[in-house]
């Protein structure tokens, strides 16, 4: 392959990597952004007799922190379906280009924003600890050696 193909390769992936991100925000937006993070209310006890304030504000900051815990869990739960998508998206397009006739510049590309954003988003989201994840990963890494072995000439010629 010449250098210059080279070039539509990068093309592609530069593309296909912010497209699968992008659609798993745009697909699932909640806990993006200012959303992404837990925001705790204040505690504002009154001013009180010294024990009885310092309790009021031990139960406050409990509160805060069982509302946190539980928020940090639905965000999880929430991640592993973003993280879902993100690596059946890339399997799709492995099983794609794998089994159609296309330019080798183009399968190139998918082949590896496919594989760039699934190591990605397993970075982003390894703390989903998502089974059905790890069994898409172990699909992709299957997949990924039988693209390479079946596409050894164009890959390294």
């Amino acid at each position: 392959m010449k250098f210059s193909k080279y070039i539509y390769t990068v093309i592609v992936l530069l593309i296909y990597i912010p497209l699968v991100f992008m659609g798993a925000n745009v697909f699932f937006p909640k806990y993006t952004g200012a959303e992404s993070y837990y925001q705790p209310e204040e505690c504002v006890i009154p001013q009180q007799l010294g024990s009885i304030q310092d309790l009021k504000t031990q139960e406050c900051y409990k509160e805060q922190e069982k509302n946190r815990i539980a928020f940090e869990k639905e965000k999880n739960n929430y991640n592993v379906r973003k993280y879902l998508f993100v690596v059946i998206f890339s399997l799709i397009s492995l099983l794609i280009i794998s089994f159609i006739k296309t330019e080798e510049v183009i399968k190139l590309g998918i082949f590896s924003g496919a594989t760039i954003s699934t190591f990605v988003s397993t970075l982003i989201y390894f703390n989903t600890k998502s089974k059905v994840g790890f069994a898409v990963l172990v699909l992709i890494f299957i997949l990924v050696i039988y693209y390479i072995n079946k596409n050894k000439k164009a890959l390294f010629d």
